[in-house]
């Protein structure tokens, strides 16, 4: 029987929070809301270009995956961690009278994680903000992550960042 000797050990950080299906919550001057991230993506086909390379997969799900977290020292957990990607907010189009919101804050660290669907675990990446205005983290996938769990909003999730 040989001595199974096992490789580095990965970091990891356990993510537990509500989905929360749209993340931006303040309306402006005449109704004017922020972009939501399918929006952004459109608008900024280098991320999704980042994305796909970062992570080896064929397609991208537009949108995101609002996770809000119980505080921010879960959130500040994920910078114990090396971040796959890190982009800059200047780099990121926005529609005015928005322009302002990456540079604010940016950069954007992208963490590999996973998510369990149906007791598989599914590779995700996982998004926070460097200057953060909500305890919230963005999760993306080549798959609808609430279409796949069934979640309409305000249910609980874990995810596992890792790196």
């Amino acid at each position: 029987m040989g001595l199974s000797i096992p490789g580095p050990a990965l970091n990891r950080r356990n993510l537990q929070g509500i989905y929360a299906p749209r993340s931006s919550r303040a309306t402006f001057v005449g109704g004017a809301q922020p972009p939501g991230e399918s929006e952004v993506q459109r608008m900024n086909p280098q991320r999704v270009a980042m994305i796909l390379k970062v992570t080896g997969w064929k397609m991208l799900r537009e949108g995101s995956f609002n996770l809000n977290l119980p505080d921010r020292a879960v959130l500040d957990s994920l910078l114990e961690l090396r971040p796959v990607w890190t982009e800059v907010g200047s780099s990121v189009i926005y529609p005015s009278p928005f322009k302002h919101i990456p540079i604010q804050r940016g950069p954007y660290l992208y963490y590999r994680g996973e998510v369990n669907v149906h007791c598989e675990p599914r590779d995700i990446l996982i998004r926070r903000p460097s200057n953060p205005i909500m305890n919230r983290a963005e999760l993306y996938a080549p798959f609808s992550i609430a279409e796949e769990l069934q979640f309409g909003g305000g249910e609980c999730l874990s995810v596992v960042a890792r790196d």
